[in-house]
């Protein structure tokens, strides 16, 4: 038995299931090899409850939670043989986590990190068996279906995201009682997944359900979207006690932070039922929005993104009311030469573009920075005879390269 969405999808290439198109590769092709078979290994598990029937029956019981609430949990993932810490396997976790936004049962939470080598990813209850996660579906293929036709009628990418921002924001109201009661009931308002925002027939959410809508969304038209993250912490004690979420979205060859939590009726009043000055922003000017020692949720992402995090460095200058414009390049990055070396067996690319990131393939297929699973250029690598090189090179602040392609011959 198979479930899915919508068969009209235009998103990221997928690899085992259409499911995958909803998702990005952005992060996952910036990750260590073992954290890639960490990642696979999640996504093996979530494609099982997209394609099967089958009833999640693990249990962790409320008498061995801690906090008094029982999870039920996918099938322990074992990262134990591979050559990687805890915290890099809980960093591909959570790479994995906000990079798919169409694994709406996943209720954010991992069990087991101890030093075992051994960790699970809890769901909702509700979604466990699968004529709950069909019933949800169907809930938000209603609210999908009624939308598309808006969405695909845009001519640019621009105009879908803004399209696609409107319809969320006109769509839900935030969740301020989950907030205010420290969530004790997420586990029937299912604000850390896109369902809560898509199809909860209560229409509340909060940042996670905003920013995994629009990066399903976003995805399924084309357009490169994943979800970023912040933790606020108290100065006093230095204790994580909650974050942010939101997007960062590419246009046109720039990438740009989206928020539409912030957007969404931003008084909380109704005077403006929506913003835009979380619209198409570079990191700095919406972390400007707010002050950088106020105690509250804000746009500063969590350190485990380091040099990962997509370079949002143009800014559209929106106003309150009205969207502003986006950054158009004024030339393209020169394309990557592929060179084979037939002494050492090994190929070198080299873009004429200075300070650009070169993404490769050799199993076929386009390479890109978040559509396609591709590796990053470094340094020379060993080739096969036969093996077809293909290369593209981006910066921000132009458009991407032209892909080339090379068939290897010794």
């Amino acid at each position: 038995i198979t479930m899915q969405i919508d068969s009209g999808i235009k998103g990221s290439k997928y690899y085992n299931s259409r499911w995958e198109r909803y998702g990005s590769y952005y992060y996952y092709n910036q990750l260590s090899s073992d954290q890639k078979k960490v990642y696979n290994m999640l996504n093996t598990q979530c494609l099982k409850l997209l394609t099967s029937s089958v009833t999640v029956e693990n249990l962790l019981p409320k008498s061995m939670s801690g906090n008094g609430r029982s999870y039920y949990f996918l099938d322990p993932i074992d990262y134990g043989n591979l050559d990687i810490s805890e915290k890099d396997a809980l960093t591909a976790f959570r790479f994995f986590r906000y990079s798919n936004p169409q694994y709406f049962f996943l209720s954010g939470a991992e069990l087991g990190f101890n030093g075992t080598g051994i960790f699970a990813v809890t769901i909702y209850d509700e979604f466990r068996t699968y004529s709950g996660r069909k019933a949800a579906i169907d809930a938000m293929n209603e609210t999908i279906d009624a939308w598309d036709v808006l969405i695909d009628e845009q001519d640019t990418e621009e105009e879908k995201v803004r399209m696609i921002h409107d319809l969320i924001c006109k769509r839900v109201d935030y969740n301020d009682s989950a907030v205010d009661n420290n969530y004790i009931n997420d586990g029937n308002e299912y604000t850390q997944s896109m369902y809560s925002a898509l199809g909860w027939s209560e229409k509340k959410t909060v940042c996670a359900g905003y920013s995994y809508a629009f990066q399903y969304l976003a995805n399924k038209y084309g357009i490169d979207c994943v979800c970023v993250t912040s933790v606020s912490t108290d100065p006093a004690t230095g204790e994580e006690y909650g974050g942010h979420q939101w997007n960062a979205v590419r246009v046109e060859d720039q990438w740009y932070m989206i928020d539409l939590t912030w957007d969404d009726d931003p008084m909380r009043d109704g005077s403006i039922p929506i913003a835009y000055y979380c619209y198409l922003r570079s990191l700095k000017k919406i972390n400007a929005l707010v002050e950088a020692d106020e105690n509250d949720e804000n746009h500063h992402p969590e350190s485990f993104y380091g040099k990962k995090l997509p370079s949002c460095v143009k800014d559209s200058a929106p106003t309150v009311y009205e969207p502003g414009e986006i950054f158009e390049p004024e030339s393209r990055v020169k394309a990557p030469v592929i060179t084979v070396n037939s002494k050492n067996k090994k190929v070198s690319i080299k873009s004429k573009t200075k300070n650009v990131t070169i993404y490769y393939t050799t199993d076929g297929n386009a390479p890109s920075p978040a559509s396609t699973k591709s590796k990053i250029y470094k340094s020379a690598f060993k080739v096969k005879k036969g093996q077809v090189i293909r290369t593209v090179a981006v910066r921000s602040g132009y458009y991407d390269s032209k892909i080339t392609k090379k068939k290897v011959k010794f």
